[in-house]
Parts: structure tokens; C-alpha cells; sequence
């Protein structure tokens, strides 16, 4: 009975749908090319672009259309045309190319600068040229930032005279488009090997900071005596020993490189909730073992003051209050404090090379009353086996490029990492749970990578924007949705997506991402389409995914079913919920769909399609990696920095100190706004 319903439903969605698509996506096919900036463009990464601007340097371009794609592509660079067309399935996800043009630089006076820059004499952009009836010349002196390039010209005579001043040889079209061009994208083995470079690198700067925490005793202060006067004796490179009890500062500035160290969480530096607690201005600082509260609750400047977006942020974040601040102070260390705060927590500004390592940071609760647990303001640091809790974001960047953060626990944040025009980073092994998104990455970014991390209990897992990012070995369950595949030119690989509503949501137009050897177990719906229509082949190399319920056999024993799987699809999607699934896959109703699809090109051209459906998970048993990330992903317990009493210290056992600058004592407090999120 269950499995006749299975099938009359499905045969209903055959017979609805059919009649509602339309054959679309066949190209224009004319000879007008469109505006380059009205296109959908890849090739390039914002960074690079601007970067080309910046030198006054000038990009080939090019622009196609495709019989299955109902859009223009356009393509920074004839070189990442000619991967994207040499890389396998893209045929499958765009169809054939119809018409391909390209920049034309003949009469546009094509030069080089000094530096060897492709630019040319005239305004504005070169026109345009079919493919076919341009001269390429290939293997000269023209480059751009992002490296060598190939020049198209419309008269070969045009690009005679460019080899004779520049080098290179002339080519056409087909032999172009099957030069052997480097892939816009890392392959899994070249990303595994950077991500190995990355976490040596922390290492080395975790190794750095290390010698920080043995420097000598220059003066040890007892609770009631004055910790800015003992910074103000202490010689450079020396230790302030702070003894357990409660030591009163008010906005304690440390100009030169000091260890602040106390006792352990008996030790307490206590501000007067008005302003940041303590702020170090010099290279080479450090903090240990200790805890600060008394933090101000100052969580935005004065924006009016921001002349763009990126002052804005800083305003907004980078001066808020905080527990302890980093400013100028590359080389810097925070380590075993535990700070609590209805503002920013620890915060790095222009200090590169610093540690934040085995802190724990308590903001206010809900996430809409707290800030920043953690901030890196164009700042490579490391952060490492932390424990995050309420606030904003529990760790948030801003154009800090090349960041690790690893081993660390999140909970009941907004967001656990929050990358804002944040490249390079590498982001793993980290623990995350109750979040809006456990790990997000915005404002078109490339090469993160987001690796080994287990988010769980949360709206969304990972959601990676920007381009050419890594996405590997999470362990996604329990959340709304598991990935958003928000990037392009990405990498999704050995990702563990199980008991989610969605396991994944596509989220990109341009179908560039490769996805396989995921693991989609037991949710709601494996995928969901939100690519405005567009073919997505999640088979790399023959390699598909792991999908439970997929319907179909491996009667030659590849380790793939026999049949492809389309878990967007109006079939296959149910087909995998159903116990029926099996015997679905055998029937009348199936198989008329099967002949649906290659008839009817609306019907086979959107959402997701696995072409080679993998038998058995691509990983480890999914009930055991799901053990241990359930483990690893258990609540934190209660804070580890207790409120301190209000009358802590008085009755002459402890005073008040000002920082050791009076002009720091405050910091803009006529322009700040209490309690009050941007």
C-alpha cells in the first residue's frame, strides 16, 4: 500500500511538472555580445581585480553562452575560460558553448608597463571578438598580477606587431582552448598540503610566543597595590606578577613589552566598567593566568566619524570596549585568562603574528545583548584550544588574512567563526553548538579552508562565500541545514551530513563548485535547490556522494549504483525517504521519468545531480564519527569566570588604578552609545 501511494504521488509531480517547464537556456547564439558587468563572472577573485586596477593594468576577457545555461557567463581571463572548459562535467552543467567571445585589443593600442602589465592607450574596456576569428598571442611578456596572459587581437597583423615587441606566438582558437592550462582550483591533494602549511605556520607562532611567559620577575603586586605603577618601573621584556586577589585598574595602558601574569583564576584584574580594561600598545606583550572582569559595556563608537565601510567596522567593533586589547602589538600572547564581558573580549588591531591560546571568554546572553568574544582587526593570528561562550560572534575577523583557528569550543553565539574580507584562512577542529551559523565566511573571500570542524544544534553548519575555498572532513548534523554552497571554484569533500532538515542548500548560480565523497545520512531533504535553476554535478572524476536511501543497485561492483541520483529532483528526492525507495527505483513511474529527462530539457537541467552515487559512506562508519563529534560538541560547563563582588578590594585592601597614560584614561566618551549594536 505504502509503496502504490509512493508511486501515484510521484507520478502526479511527473504529470504537473511536465507540463510547467520550459525549454530554456539555449543561449543568445547573435553576434551582440552583452555588457561584461551584467554578466555572471568568475575567474578572478574580487581581491584580484582590484589588485588590476590598482596597477592600472588591463584583464582579457571573455564572455559565453551555452545551450543548457540561460545565462551569459563572462570570464576574467582567456586562461580561466580555457580551464573551465578543459575541466570534466562542465559540458554536463552548462552544455555545449554556442558563441564564445573575447577581448579584442587590436587599435587599442596594446602595451606593457615596466613591470610588464597588459594595458593599452585607450579609454575604457577593448570591444569584442568571436573566439573563432581571433589571433591569440600566447607565452609573451604580458602579465597581470595574478600572473601571465594570454592577448587576443581580431587582425593577425595587430598581433604580429605585439610578438615582435613583446615575444610569443600566434595561435587560433582551437588550438587555445586545449593548451594545458592550470585549474583555477586546488585539487584535494594540493589543498591537504596547504592546509599542513597553514598549521605550521600557527605552530611556528604559537612556538614564537612561547618564550613570553619566561620572562624575568621585575615586580610581583600584592591585591591593594598599584598595578600601573609597577608596569611604569618595570624595564622592558620583564614580568608583572600579579598575586591572587582582586587588583582594581581603570583603563591600565602598557606602552612597552611586558608579561602581565597572575596565579591562576584566583588572581582577578577588575575594571571599573567604564572602558577596556587593559590595553597593550607594543610588540611582543602578553597576558597569562589570570582572569578580567569589570569590562565596559561601550559597543559602538562614533560612526558618523566613518569616511567607508571598513572605518565603519572598526568604529563599530575594533574601539568597543573590551577586556584586553592588542593594538600595534605584533608577536603578542593571551593565554589562560578568562574574561567576562557585555562587550568585546580580547581583540587584536594591526597585530599580526599573535596568539590567543587557552582562554576563555563569557559574553552576555542572548547573542543580541553581547559582542565579540574574540576579534582580529587586520590581524594573522592564532587562535587555539579556547572556550567560547554567549556574545555576538565567538570568534570574528576582519581582513585578516591568513588566521588559524583551531581546537577551540563555541556555544550559544551567533556565530561561532565569522570571517569578514578574510582570505586564507584556515579554520579546523573546532567544536560548535546552539548558533545561528557555526562557520560563515562573507564578503567574497578565496582560499579558506574549513576543515574537521563538528557543528551541530545550530540554523546552519558551514556557509563559505567568496571563491576557490576547501570545505572538508566536517561533521554537520542535527542543524537546519548542514553546508550552504555559497562559493564558487570550491572544493566539498569527505563532509559528514547527517540528521540536518537539509543536508546541504546550493546556493550559487554558476554550477564551479566539486563536490564528493560527501556523506549525506538520514535527513530531511539530502539537498535543497536555491541556484535560480541551474545544472549542478556533484561527480568529480566518476566519484559521486554517499546518499542514504538512493535508490538503484551496483550490479558491476564500481561502488556506485547503477542509476544516477537527483536528491533536488521531484523523483529521487522522495524515492530516498520512502521504504519503498528500492522497488521505486524498479517501477513504471521511474522510468518514465528517466525518459522525461532526456527529453525534456527543463525537466534534467536543475538542482542537483550525482552521476555516480556511491554504494557505502565515502568516510568512517557514520554512527561512530558521529559519536565522537557528539562528544566532542557536549555543553561547556558553567563559566569559568565568577562575578566578582561589587565590594571586592575596599576597605583600603585594594585602590583604583588609572592607566599610566592620563590622556587614555577615556576613550571618546562623549561619542559612544551604551548597550547598543550597529
Amino acid at each position: 500500500m505504502r509503496y502504490e501511494l509512493a508511486t501515484a504521488v510521484i507520478l502526479a509531480l511527473v504529470v504537473a511538472m511536465s507540463g510547467s517547464f520550459a525549454v530554456a537556456g539555449t543561449g543568445t547564439g547573435n553576434d551582440d555580445p552583452g555588457a561584461f558587468e551584467d554578466l555572471l563572472s568568475v575567474g578572478m577573485t574580487q581581491v584580484e581585480v582590484s589588485e588590476t586596477d590598482r596597477v592600472g593594468a588591463v584583464i582579457p576577457r571573455a564572455q559565453v553562452y551555452y545551450a543548457r545555461f540561460e545565462f551569459g557567463v563572462g570570464y576574467y581571463g582567456v586562461e580561466s575560460l580555457v580551464a573551465r572548459l578543459q575541466r570534466p562535467g562542465h559540458e554536463d552543467r552548462y552544455g555545449r558553448p554556442l558563441v564564445v567571445y573575447v577581448s579584442d585589443f587590436a587599435g587599442e593600442g596594446a602595451n606593457l608597463t615596466a613591470e610588464g602589465y597588459l594595458t593599452t592607450d585607450a579609454l575604457g574596456e577593448p570591444d569584442w571578438v568571436r573566439a573563432e576569428d581571433a589571433h591569440f598571442v600566447v607565452g609573451s611578456e604580458a602579465r597581470l598580477p595574478a600572473g601571465p596572459t594570454v592577448v587576443p587581437f581580431s587582425s593577425r597583423a595587430a598581433a604580429e606587431r605585439f610578438t615582435e615587441r613583446f615575444g610569443g606566438r600566434i595561435e587560433r582558437w582551437e588550438t587555445v582552448r586545449e593548451l594545458p592550462v592550470a585549474d583555477d582550483g586546488r585539487s584535494p591533494a594540493e589543498w591537504r598540503e596547504t592546509v599542513s602549511q597553514r598549521a605550521a605556520w600557527a605552530d611556528g607562532t604559537v612556538t614564537a610566543t612561547d618564550p613570553l611567559l619566561d620572562r624575568p620577575i621585575a615586580a610581583t603586586v600584592e591585591s591593594g597595590e598599584s598595578v600601573a605603577a609597577a608596569v611604569q618601573r618595570a624595564p622592558p621584556n620583564t614580568t608583572v606578577r600579579l598575586r591572587p586577589g582582586v587588583h582594581r585598574v581603570r583603563n591600565l595602558t602598557v606602552r612597552k613589552p611586558l608579561t602581565l601574569r597572575g596565579a591562576g583564576s584566583e588572581t582577578v584584574l577588575l575594571g571599573d566598567g567604564n572602558g577596556t580594561v587593559v590595553e597593550f600598545r607594543a610588540p611582543r606583550s602578553a597576558i597569562s593566568s589570570l582572569r578580567v572582569a569589570g569590562v565596559g559595556d561601550r559597543q559602538v563608537g562614533n560612526l558618523s566619524r566613518a569616511e567607508n565601510w571598513s572605518e565603519r567596522i572598526r568604529l563599530a567593533y575594533a574601539v568597543a570596549d573590551a577586556g584586553v586589547r592588542f593594538v600595534d602589538a605584533n608577536g603578542s600572547l593571551a593565554h589562560d585568562i578568562g574574561v567576562r564581558t557585555p562587550a568585546n573580549g580580547i581583540v587584536f588591531i594591526e597585530s599580526d603574528g599573535s596568539v590567543a591560546r587557552e582562554v576563555r571568554v563569557v559574553g552576555d546572553t542572548p547573542w543580541s545583548a553581547g559582542f565579540m568574544d574574540l576579534l582580529a582587526f587586520r590581524s594573522r593570528v592564532v587562535v587555539q584550544d579556547s572556550q567560547f561562550q554567549g556574545g555576538r560572534d565567538a570568534v570574528y575577523t576582519h581582513r585578516a588574512d591568513g588566521l588559524v583557528v583551531r581546537n577551540n569550543t563555541m556555544e550559544g553565539v551567533r556565530f561561532g567563526v565569522h570571517e569578514m574580507y578574510t582570505s586564507d584562512a584556515l579554520v579546523r577542529d573546532n567544536d560548535v553548538r546552539n548558533t545561528a551559523i557555526g562557520v560563515v565566511v562573507m564578503t567574497r573571500p578565496t582560499g579558506n579552508a574549513i576543515v574537521g570542524n563538528a557543528v551541530r544544534d545550530s540554523a546552519g553548519g558551514v556557509s563559505v562565500a567568496g571563491s576557490r575555498s576547501y570545505v572538508a572532513d566536517n561533521v554537520l548534523f542535527d542543524n537546519r541545514y548542514g553546508v550552504q554552497t555559497t562559493s564558487s571554484g570550491s572544493y566539498y569533500v569527505g563532509n559528514l551530513l547527517a540528521r540536518n532538515e537539509d543536508g546541504a542548500r546550493t546556493g550559487t548560480l554558476l554550477p564551479t563548485n566539486r563536490v564528493t565523497r560527501n556523506d549525506f545520512v538520514d535527513n530531511g531533504e539530502h539537498a535543497r535547490d536555491r541556484s535560480m535553476g541551474s545544472l549542478q554535478v556533484w561527480t568529480v572524476d566518476g566519484v559521486g556522494n554517499y546518499w542514504t536511501g538512493a535508490p538503484g543497485y551496483d550490479r558491476d561492483g564500481d561502488g556506485a549504483l547503477d542509476r544516477a541520483f537527483r536528491p533536488t529532483g521531484p523523483v529521487d528526492g522522495p524515492a530516498a525517504r520512502t521504504t519503498g525507495g528500492p522497488a521505486l527505483a524498479r517501477s513504471p513511474a521511474v522510468a518514465l521519468v528517466r525518459a522525461m529527462r532526456t527529453s525534456v530539457p527543463g525537466f534534467r537541467r536543475a538542482g542537483v545531480l550525482d552521476t555516480a552515487p556511491l554504494t557505502a559512506p565515502a568516510g568512517t562508519d557514520p554512527a561512530s564519527r558521529l559519536a565522537r563529534a557528539r562528544e566532542r560538541t557536549e555543553p561547556l560547563p558553567d563559566p569559568l569566570v565568577a562575578p566578582v563582588p561589587a565590594n571586592a578590594g575596599n576597605a583600603g585592601n585594594a585602590t583604583t588604578d588609572s592607566t599610566t597614560d592620563s590622556t587614555n584614561a577615556t576613550t571618546d566618551t562623549a561619542a559612544t552609545t551604551r548597550r547598543t549594536n550597529p
